[in-house]
C-alpha cells in the first residue's frame, strides 16, 4: 500500500483521495481467491489449530487493541475512553449519546442554528517509534 504510514495515521497525510496505490506485478500479488481466513481455527489462547496442507504458506495474523486512553482535550462531560471504531454498534451508540447530549443542551435550536459538529481526538502516545 502506497503511503501506508499516513493512511494509518502514523504520519501527517490529510488528502487521501490524491494518494493511490500503484499497480504491482502479478508475480508479487496474492490472488484474493488464494487467501484463507483462519479465524475459526484460532483457539482462545491465540494458538492456531490448522492441519496445514502441503505447500509453501505465509501466515499473517492481524489484530488491534484499544489503547485504554481517555480522549483529550475534552470537557468533563465528554471525557471518556475511546470508542471501538471497528464496531458499528459501539460507534452508533457513542454517536447517539453524544448527539443526544448536544440536542438536549440546545433544545429547539438543535438543527436550526446548530447543524454540524466535528468530533476528533488522538489517544496515541509515541515511545521509541511505537504506539501504546
Amino acid at each position: 500500500m502506497n503511503h501506508w504510514q499516513g493512511k494509518a495515521a502514523y504520519g501527517d497525510t490529510s488528502e487521501f483521495s490524491s494518494i493511490s496505490t500503484p499497480s504491482a506485478p502479478k508475480s508479487e500479488v496474492v490472488a484474493r481467491g488464494d487467501v484463507i481466513d483462519l479465524t475459526a481455527k484460532m483457539r482462545p489462547d491465540g494458538t492456531l489449530n490448522w492441519d496445514v496442507p502441503a505447500g509453501k504458506w505465509v501466515i499473517l495474523r492481524m489484530g488491534y487493541s484499544l489503547t485504554g486512553k481517555k480522549n483529550h482535550p475534552a470537557s468533563a462531560e465528554a471525557t471518556g475512553y475511546e470508542v471501538d471504531k471497528l464496531s458499528a454498534q459501539h460507534v452508533g451508540d457513542y454517536m447517539k449519546t453524544y448527539v443526544d447530549m448536544v440536542s438536549s443542551a440546545l433544545g429547539a435550536n438543535f438543527g436550526k442554528s446548530f447543524r454540524y459538529f466535528l468530533m476528533d481526538s488522538w489517544e496515541v502516545e509515541w515511545r521509541t517509534g511505537r504506539t501504546t
